[in-house]
């Protein structure tokens, strides 16, 4: 008898017990008054299925015991409904395991995969890599997925050498912290009642040798223990669209001339829309560049979503012309379109250049097939050397440390300076919350010329730190007046 029947006999046996336990325990459980709530794990009077219910309203199924512990430890959170209640929820999709728990494979092919966010599958190239990310027992974390439940589960690119799936757990051996990668940063969990509430466990924690440097937001509450993308922002199957379509939008910039020097040009703008049957979450996306010109012809890209910036600064590739903006956890409300705009920073000139999305694949959603007419280009760009108008940026004034709970504490102030070339339009600012004061700490933020309101913001963009102020139209800086800019707030209590 090889391993895999010998696994698959004790897991036959193990759930067994399992089920004997559960309906023990459900015995105990009365049927409720009230109608169960969002994000519980149901079951119906006299009978065993547990079910967990969706954001959506709709219930959804986890095919198998090795599912469903790698979301809970027991059942002792099962809510026992009536009959008639269950059957008021409609049946959903299936759960797929859950992201940085198990390895899986499918019953009659040997490749094994890590489980990212949105039930997306990378390939584990060999063996050598597998003990490299999981140890020599790494075998032990593979689980069959019957092959009826693979088609749950979406397709993505093999793993790179030494890289770390989104959705793991990580530690150094010399360090107790313990840090969620999210495919981009290393969110540092900042203690065990938070290690608790999103029901991690500390046997799927891998020790990694590179030292981790954190980043985003630290981990404070549930963000990732229910499989529901609208609970979560990075679920699985439930609460969440079919379907996606990418179009370029009607407002993509034409054909231009563009300054050699010129920061934050919009390039190309697509828009996204989510099937009307729940929302999509976009994980990552891919832009192609095309035209005769090269990936040094820039300094970074940035992706938007109107004047909130969803991501840090990104390089084009050299060899492949791409530029993957990865950890968006980018929600698009059931039957919505957003509009998405990429824009660049021009370094060199006499090229022209061109960005867009090049296929399907080029977007890694949760739980939902993408469509459109691919590829989805904007228009070529000309770089060409042009004198061209400037803002000079200057500190002025003095600040003193504001009190928990002050209001209109002035928090920044500074001068804009319009170069001798051309009067300029400034459409907006962004600025930047570098200090160790939490984020939901610094509300209602004020922009003010000569004592007047001229932008408002509600607080910081928590995906990148910055306050980007609502846009400031028409406040044109002639030559050579000089401006003086005060950002005011309300401090939270």
């Amino acid at each position: 008898m090889d391993l895999n029947d010998t696994m698959n006999r004790i897991s036959k046996m193990f759930f067994l017990g399992l089920a004997v336990v559960a309906l023990a325990g459900f015995g105990k459980v009365g049927v409720t008054k009230a109608a169960a709530q969002p994000g519980s794990l149901i079951k119906m009077n006299g009978l065993s299925s547990v079910y967990y219910l969706g954001q959506d309203g709709k219930r959804y199924v986890f095919p198998n015991q090795t599912t469903y512990f790698s979301w809970y430890k027991d059942f002792s959170g099962v809510v026992t409904i009536s009959q008639s209640e269950l059957e008021s929820y409609p049946l959903g999709s299936n759960i797929t395991t859950r992201p940085g728990t198990y390895l899986v494979k499918i019953t009659t092919n040997p490749k094994v995969y890590a489980v990212e966010p949105g039930g997306l599958l990378r390939a584990i190239p060999d063996e050598a890599s597998a003990k490299a990310l999981y140890g020599d027992n790494w075998a032990k974390r593979v689980v069959d997925v019957p092959d009826a439940f693979f088609t749950n589960y979406k397709m993505g690119t093999t793993l790179a050498a030494g890289e770390i799936p989104a959705g793991t757990l990580v530690k150094n051996a010399d360090n107790p912290d313990v840090y969620y990668y999210d495919g981009t940063n290393y969110r540092k969990i900042v203690d065990e009642t938070a290690f608790n509430a999103n029901r991690f466990r500390f046997d799927f924690v891998l020790t990694v040798s590179t030292a981790i440097t954190a980043g985003g937001n630290n981990i404070t509450t549930n963000e990732f223990g229910n499989p529901d993308s609208s609970a979560t922002g990075q679920g699985t199957q439930p609460g969440q669209g079919t379907g996606l379509t990418v179009a370029l939008s009607s407002n993509t910039p034409a054909s231009a001339a563009i300054p050699t020097g010129a920061v934050n040009v919009p390039f190309t703008r697509v828009n996204v829309t989510a099937s009307s049957d729940g929302p999509v979450t976009v994980n990552s996306i891919t832009f192609t560049r095309t035209g005769i010109g090269s990936a040094n012809d820039f300094v970074n890209v940035y992706l938007y979503d109107g004047n909130t910036r969803l991501t840090n600064g990104r390089s084009v590739n050299a060899s492949t012309n791409k530029v993957t903006f990865t950890g968006l956890n980018y929600v698009i409300p059931a039957g919505q379109t957003k509009t998405l705009t990429l824009t660049a920073d021009i370094y060199t000139t006499g090229n022209n250049n061109a960005f867009g999305i090049a296929a399907a694949s080029d977007l890694a959603v949760s739980g939902a097939s993408v469509s459109g007419a691919f590829p989805v280009m904007g228009n070529i760009m000309n770089i060409v050397s042009q004198s061209t108008g400037s803002i000079t940026i200057a500190k002025t004034g003095s600040l003193t440390n504001p009190k928990l709970g002050e209001q209109n504490a002035k928090v920044a102030e500074f001068n804009l300076t319009a170069g001798s070339v051309e009067d300029l339009s400034v459409e907006g600012l962004t600025l930047y919350q570098l200090g160790n004061i939490s984020n939901s700490n610094l509300t209602n933020f004020v922009l003010k010329q000569a004592g007047n309101t001229i932008a408002t913001a509600a607080n910081v963009n928590s995906n990148n730190n910055g306050v980007a102020s609502n846009h400031v139209t028409d406040a044109v800086i002639p030559y050579p007046d000089l401006y003086g800019l005060i950002l005011a707030q309300i401090a939270g209590r």
